[in-house]
């Protein structure tokens, strides 16, 4: 009887088996556009969006079958794991609630989150002729304490000497004369005073980049304002400004744990170095150190 039991039950256990699937696991492998941003409680909004696809900078992730990804903003690439049971992805430490719905792929931190659209990934494109270094020559380390350290190519002019001692710290220009290149830092108290105006660092690129909108409306192109960026380990700001008279200008700030206030200015003046433009500010910034 007893034998007569265990093959009824495991006969069951068969037939269960027949007539229901085991539920499959989640598949989140793919390419992803970054489609919304929520930072701090505020949205990023469509026309910022559309102005960065038009620019070519990358909002995009990708998600590798081993449980790896790597998350691209504005070329600034972010090492990801995930676990499609736990429903996380995780930065270092850093757990990352994450939502999936037919392609809709949305990562979430207390208020803020990333919104993703599962897409067909774009044909990779071969470096550019004038990547940096430049060909001309090799690299060298620029800067000063007080303001941080980054790589140029070692054929750039140091123009930084003045008798103001108000302008700039560090100012340098490429061999010949196409780009310009200038970083400067506040401490907090000498921000508090000059920024004021602009109230919190977080706003003041913002309220910078509308200033010299205004200023030169008569010539410019397009606008960005407060894009995310990250530099030397820190969130900051990026806002680009091209004009139609082939110039252009990028800003980027952000505030370190000793709460100074950084800025790395570009400009660039003929079409063709505009092309080429996020190159050189892509050197940059991933060269850039608050430390030697």
């Amino acid at each position: 009887m007893k034998k007569q039991f265990l093959l009824s039950a495991a006969l069951a256990v068969v037939l269960a088996g027949c007539g229901s699937k085991a539920p499959e696991k989640l598949n989140i492998t793919g390419y992803y556009e970054m489609t919304g941003m929520v930072n701090g409680g505020e949205a990023m909004d469509q026309a910022t969006f559309d102005q960065v696809k038009e620019m070519g900078l990358p909002l995009c992730m990708d998600v590798y079958e081993d449980g790896t990804a790597e998350l691209n903003v504005l070329g600034d690439i972010t090492e990801l794991t995930y676990d499609v049971d736990a429903m996380k992805f995780y930065i270092d430490k850093e757990e990352l609630d994450f939502t999936y719905e037919e392609g809709v792929l949305t990562l979430t931190q207390n208020d803020d989150s990333l919104t993703f659209v599962l897409a067909d990934k774009p044909a990779s494109t071969p470096t550019p002729a004038a990547a940096w270094p430049e060909d001309t020559g090799a690299a060298k380390r620029a800067g000063m304490a007080d303001i941080g350290f980054f790589n140029l190519p070692e054929n750039w002019v140091d123009e930084s000497e003045t008798d103001d001692p108000n302008a700039i710290t560090l100012h340098y220009w490429s061999a010949d004369g196409t780009y310009s290149v200038m970083a400067y830092s506040y401490r907090k108290d000498e921000w508090e005073p000059f920024g004021s105006q602009f109230g919190e660092v977080s706003t003041w690129i913002d309220q910078t980049a509308r200033t010299t909108a205004s200023d030169y409306a008569d010539i410019l192109n397009s606008e960005i304002y407060d894009l995310p960026v990250f530099i030397a380990g820190y969130e900051g700001s990026r806002a680009d400004l091209t004009f139609n008279d082939d110039s252009a200008l990028t800003n980027i700030i952000f505030k370190d744990d000793a709460e100074t206030i950084h800025i790395l200015t570009f400009e660039t003046f003929t079409a063709d170095a505009c092309a080429h433009m996020d190159d050189l500010i892509n050197y940059v910034v991933d060269s850039f150190s608050v430390t030697q």
